[in-house]
C-alpha cells in the first residue's frame, strides 16, 4: 500500500502545480479523486473558439492514452484520438462550434500475466461527469463542453443609396450570421436579421432611417440535431465595438445648372435634412466647398460667386445636425459642365449735345468688352451692332441719326476663339423726357427698394429705371421686409405704421404702393374688405388710402400686386401663386385683395405677377435668389412700369 502511495505522489503534486497555474474561472474543481490509480482523474473539460480541450492528471506508469467522445449523454463513446504517456492534454479541434460532446480518458499500462508475460492494455475509462453529479460532489471535474462558435471579423459599412451594406468574412463550419445593430448613441444592440446561409458575407440593411448613424456587428450561429433529434441554435460571440456608418443621408438628385448673367441657378430635389453642401469645381481641379445652406426644404441655389467666362462642375450632399455639427450624406455630382454669362449692363444715362448721343453704363466684372447696338424707336427693325469696346470703356458717343434713337450694350467674355455674351440690356433713347417736373412717391418692400435677397443693393431698381426713361423726380419710401399690415401693434415697419408720420403722403401727383409678398411670407390675415384693423391686410389697405385721401386727394395711386416667387422662406422653390401660407391664403389671393381695394378706390391696378416678366419658366434665371430681382429683371421691370406711370401722368 505505501509503494503505490509513493508512486502516486509525484502525480498528484504535478496536478496540485498544474491546478494552480490555471486560470480561476476555468477552474470547475479543485481536486478530483479516482478509487483505481489506472483511471486518469479529467481536471477541466472547456471550449475555446473551434476547438473543446481536455485536460487530465499525470500518471507515471501509464504507456499512453486514449480519448473518447460521445453527443449525447450515456449514449456509446467513439474514440477519436490517442496521444503518448507523457501528455495530459488534448485539444479536439474536428468539434463543431456551438455542440456539445461529453468526454471520457482512459489509460494504457502494462501488465504482468501469471505467466510472467507482459503486455500494454488499455484500462477502463473516466466515468462521465454533468453538472447534476458535480452539484451533488464538488470534488468531481464537469465532463462536457461545446466549443465555441468563432467571431466574425467585420470589413465595412458602406452606404448603398439609402441603404446600408456591411461586410465580413466568412467562418468556417457555421450555419450562417445574425446581423446586429445599434442606432446613433444607443448602448444595446438588436438583431436586424438571421442569414442561414453559411457563405454569406454581406447584408444590405434597407430599414434604416435617413439622419442617423448606425453601428453594425455580427454573430455566427451554428443549427444541429443530435442523435436522439434535439435541435439547437448556438449563437457566437461578437465584437463588441462593431463598426459605425457615415451618418445616413439620402442622395440628392440635381435636376440641372443654368447658365445666367453673372452667376449659375442649381436646382435639385429636395430630401429629408437639416441642410445642403454646395461643391464645385473648375476643370479637373479638387472639389471645393461653396456653400452650406442651413434649411432642409431648400431646392434651389444661385451661385453669385461665379466668375463670367468660367467652367464649373456642380455637386450637392444633404447633411443632418449632430450637436451643432453637420455630417453630409454622399455627394451627386454633374456629368455637365456650366459656363457662365457674363452680367448684363446696366443703362446709366443718355446725354445729347451737339447732334451726338452718349450713352453710360455701369462696369459689368470680369467683362472682357461690350457691343453697343442702335435702332431706330419709331421704324423698329433689328439692333445694329456700331461698336465693339474694350473693358474699360463704359461710354460710347455716336454721331446722332435722328431724335428716335434707341440704344443698349452687351458684356462679354472670350472663351477660347469665341466671345460669350450677355443678354442685351435695357434701352436708351433720346427721345425727350416729358416727365421731369413730376413728383411720384414709391412705397413698398426690398423689392421696391431694389435689394438682393443678401441685403446688398442692386446697381438700379425699378423705380430709378422709370426716372430714366420718364424723367420723373422720385421718392423711393421702401424698406427691407415691409409688410402693408402690422405683424404686431409696436410694428414700425409695417407700410400702414409707416405712412402714419414716417412718410409723408403731400406733394406727389402719383403714389406707387407695392406690397403683399412680405404679408404672405409672414402669414398676415387677409380679413374682410371693410376692415378697419390695421393687422389684416384689407384694414390695413383702408387705412393707407383713408391717409392718402386725407392728405394728398388728388394724388394718383397705382398698387402693384407680388411678382413671382419661387420661395416662401429659404431656397424651397415652392410658391409661386398657389401654395397656401400658414394662414390660408395663396399669394394671388393677396393679389385678388388688392385689385378689389384699387377698384374700391378708383386707383389703378397693376399686375406684378403678369406684367413684371418674371414667370414660373424663367424665374430660376430672372430672379437673384427666388425672390428678388436680378439686375436686368428690375431694369425690365422698370421699363414695364414706366408705361403705367405715363399713363397716370399724362
Amino acid at each position: 500500500m505505501m509503494k503505490q502511495f509513493r508512486r502516486l505522489l509525484p502525480v498528484l503534486f504535478l496536478a496540485v502545480v498544474f491546478l494552480c497555474g490555471l486560470p480561476a474561472e476555468t477552474v470547475r474543481a479543485t481536486s478530483a479523486t479516482s478509487t483505481d490509480p489506472d483511471i486518469p482523474v479529467i481536471r477541466q473539460v472547456y471550449g475555446d473558439y473551434g476547438k473543446i480541450t481536455v485536460l487530465w492528471s499525470r500518471m507515471e506508469h501509464a504507456k499512453g492514452f486514449v480519448i473518447y467522445r460521445r453527443d449525447v449523454p450515456n449514449a456509446n463513446y467513439e474514440k477519436i484520438a490517442e496521444v503518448e504517456a507523457s501528455e495530459v492534454k488534448y485539444e479536439d479541434k474536428t468539434a463543431l462550434p456551438g455542440k456539445t460532446y461529453y468526454y471520457a480518458v482512459a489509460a494504457k499500462v502494462s501488465v504482468t500475466d501469471d505467466e510472467g508475460k507482459t503486455s500494454i492494455v488499455e484500462k477502463k475509462y473516466s466515468a462521465e461527469v454533468t453538472e447534476k453529479d458535480y452539484a451533488k460532489d464538488k470534488t468531481k471535474v464537469v465532463t462536457y463542453a461545446a466549443a465555441l462558435v468563432p467571431v466574425v471579423k467585420l470589413d465595412a459599412v458602406q452606404t448603398q443609396g439609402s441603404a446600408l451594406k456591411v461586410t465580413w468574412e466568412k467562418v468556417e463550419n457555421v450555419s450562417g450570421y445574425r446581423v446586429m445593430r445599434k442606432a446613433d448613441d444607443s448602448d444595446e444592440y438588436v438583431k436586424v436579421k438571421d442569414i442561414q446561409d453559411p457563405s454569406a458575407s454581406s447584408f444590405t440593411d434597407t430599414t434604416v432611417t435617413t439622419g442617423h448613424q448606425y453601428t453594425y456587428t455580427v454573430r455566427a450561429f451554428v443549427i444541429y440535431e443530435t442523435d436522439d433529434n434535439k435541435k439547437f441554435f448556438r449563437l457566437g460571440a461578437y465584437d463588441e465595438k462593431g463598426i459605425t456608418s457615415e451618418m445616413l443621408m439620402e442622395t440628392v438628385t440635381l435636376k440641372n445648372a443654368v447658365a445666367a448673367s453673372g452667376r449659375v441657378a442649381l436646382r435639385w430635389d429636395s430630401v429629408t435634412c437639416d441642410g445642403y453642401r454646395i461643391y464645385r469645381k473648375t476643370g479637373s481641379g479638387a472639389w471645393q466647398t461653396l456653400t452650406t445652406l442651413n434649411k432642409g426644404t431648400a431646392a434651389t441655389y444661385w451661385d453669385s460667386k461665379a466668375v463670367p467666362g468660367a467652367t464649373y462642375t456642380y455637386g450637392i450632399a444633404a447633411g443632418v445636425k449632430n450637436n451643432g455639427s453637420y455630417s453630409f450624406g454622399p455627394r451627386t455630382e454633374m456629368t455637365e459642365t456650366v459656363t457662365c454669362l457674363p452680367a448684363v449692363p446696366v443703362m446709366k444715362k443718355l446725354t445729347t449735345k451737339s447732334k451726338k448721343d452718349t450713352i453710360t453704363w455701369k462696369k459689368v466684372t470680369g467683362a472682357a468688352g461690350y457691343e453697343v447696338f442702335k435702332k431706330n424707336s419709331t421704324t423698329g427693325g433689328e439692333w445694329k451692332s456700331v461698336a465693339t469696346l474694350a473693358s474699360s470703356k463704359t461710354k460710347y458717343t455716336i454721331q446722332q441719326d435722328d431724335k428716335k434713337t434707341e440704344y443698349t450694350v452687351r458684356a462679354f467674355v472670350n472663351v477660347g476663339s469665341q466671345k460669350l455674351y450677355s443678354p442685351l440690356a435695357d434701352t436708351m433713347s433720346n427721345v425727350k423726357k416729358t416727365l421731369t417736373k413730376k413728383k411720384v412717391l414709391f412705397i413698398g418692400d426690398s423689392i421696391t427698394l431694389g435689394r438682393t435677397w443678401s441685403g446688398k443693393k442692386a446697381a438700379v431698381s425699378y423705380p430709378e429705371r422709370i426716372s430714366q426713361i420718364t424723367g420723373i423726380k422720385y421718392t423711393n419710401a421702401s424698406v427691407v421686409g415691409s409688410t402693408i399690415a402690422k405683424k404686431s401693434n409696436s410694428d414700425s415697419k409695417s407700410m400702414v405704421g409707416r405712412t402714419a408720420s414716417k412718410v409723408k403722403l403731400t406733394g406727389y401727383k402719383l403714389i406707387w404702393i407695392a406690397g403683399g409678398t412680405n404679408d404672405y411670407a409672414k402669414n398676415i390675415k387677409i380679413g374682410k374688405i371693410k376692415d378697419t384693423s390695421q393687422k389684416t391686410f384689407y384694414g390695413a389697405l383702408n387705412t393707407i388710402f383713408k391717409r392718402i385721401k386725407s392728405k394728398n386727394k388728388n394724388a394718383k395711386v397705382i398698387v402693384m400686386s407680388p411678382i413671382y416667387r419661387l420661395r416662401i422662406d429659404s431656397y424651397d422653390g415652392k410658391a409661386g401663386y398657389k401654395v397656401k401660407n400658414k394662414a390660408g391664403h395663396t399669394l394671388n389671393d393677396y393679389a385678388k385683395a388688392l385689385k378689389k381695394i384699387a377698384k374700391k378706390y378708383k386707383a389703378t391696378y397693376w399686375d406684378g405677377s403678369k406684367k413684371s416678366g418674371v414667370t414660373e419658366d424663367n424665374a430660376y434665371t430672372t430672379l437673384y435668389d427666388g425672390l428678388h430681382l436680378t439686375e436686368e429683371g428690375y431694369i425690365a421691370l422698370g421699363d414695364a412700369a414706366s408705361a403705367a406711370v405715363k399713363k397716370a401722368l399724362k
